[in-house]
């Protein structure tokens, strides 16, 4: 009975040794987990803390030009109109006839918020306040101020319709080099602007051109609906190499094959994905016959597109995931792990 005992009792000590070995084990993986897990978080929030309000916009003027470029150049210059900042004035480039027409059909963004910040130049502390985006009349009727743009890269105002339209360029709301950024005066500048004829003329200007735009009335109405057609075209066969995209990706499926070409054997699941809904969709065949045809026309089917469009919707999906466990009060964390052949996890 005592050997029994001596047995059972050094049985115990090597489970309980066992036990705080693994346990040990366990707590030094989570620790290694829990720093990985922190990087990611980091990255990902330095990247949702990029400048924001990317809205995608393509000009009009250029198109036929893009056309006729390399794959590569197009997806260059698609990636710089992406990050085109429609309430930053100083981030425009100069402004020509097909950004002006781009930035009318758009309209003027306001960044309307809660608090802004103080002028670096000030010692009194004073800041903008969204209150200025309204005017009150003298019936007591409240009006918005369309034309006022609030610049968070310079901390200034600027005037939308006086950039575009202005040829003098006198006034501070006009130029994107500088802004009006005097806080102390704002009750007699903004009403002074907003009341000169140099306003008056361009905020007019604006307004017809924005009409003539809706209406379809322009000097150039052809091309700006050829235009049109050609813009809802590209979207149309965007979202059908995203959607193929999304399909792949979904059922973990090879994306390539041994030819980029499409319409040649072997050319991989996501190009055959697309010939097939080109037979229901009458735009993609006639795109995907163009590409045949000639070969240097942009296509969005090259392996550098689908790359880039993977890498976008993963940040869109670590985005969403990061603003979500933002929100939450509390979260937990699920990771899928196997053993390796030591049988550690």
């Amino acid at each position: 009975m005592e050997e029994r005992k001596k047995l059972w009792e050094e049985v115990k000590k090597l489970r309980n040794q066992a036990f705080k070995k693994l346990k040990k084990q366990r707590l030094e993986s989570d620790k290694k987990l829990q720093k990985v897990f922190a990087k990611w978080i980091k990255k990902s929030e330095d990247q949702t803390e990029q400048p924001a309000q990317k809205s995608p916009v393509f000009f009009r003027c250029d198109d036929e030009q893009l056309l006729q470029n390399n794959e590569v150049n197009q997806n260059a210059v698609t990636t710089n109109l992406l990050e085109f900042k429609f309430d930053d004035p100083p981030s425009w480039p100069k402004i020509n006839d097909s950004l002006r027409c781009s930035l009318v059909e758009h309209g003027a963004k306001q960044d309307k918020r809660e608090v802004y910040p103080t002028a670096s130049t000030s010692s009194e502390n004073r800041h903008f306040s969204s209150s200025w985006f309204e005017k009150n009349l003298p019936n007591g009727e409240k009006v918005n101020r369309q034309w006022l743009l609030y610049s968070a890269s310079k901390n200034s105002l600027f005037c939308f319709p006086c950039i575009l339209f202005s040829n003098t360029k006198t006034s501070k709301f006009a130029d994107t080099s500088k802004g009006f950024s005097e806080w102390k005066q704002l009750n007699p500048r903004v009403p002074e602007h907003e009341n000169s004829c140099e306003h008056r003329k361009c905020f007019t200007s604006w307004k017809e051109m924005e009409k003539n735009l809706r209406e379809g009335k322009s000097l150039d109405k052809d091309i700006q609906n050829a235009i049109q057609t050609e813009k809802e075209k590209w979207r149309n066969i965007l979202k059908v190499v995203i959607d193929s995209i999304m399909f792949c990706a979904k059922n973990n499926l090879a994306f390539r094959g041994s030819s980029s070409i499409i319409g040649e054997p072997n050319s991989g699941i996501f190009l055959n994905t697309i010939e097939l809904i080109a037979r229901y969709h009458h735009p993609l065949a006639e795109h995907i016959t163009n590409v045949k045809l000639k070969q240097k026309s942009v296509s969005y089917f090259s392996p550098q597109i689908q790359n880039e469009l993977i890498e976008l919707l993963g940040r869109k999906v670590k985005s969403e995931i990061v603003t979500r466990f933002k929100k939450a009060k509390c979260y937990s964390i699920l990771f899928d792990c196997t053993p390796d052949l030591s049988h550690k996890e």
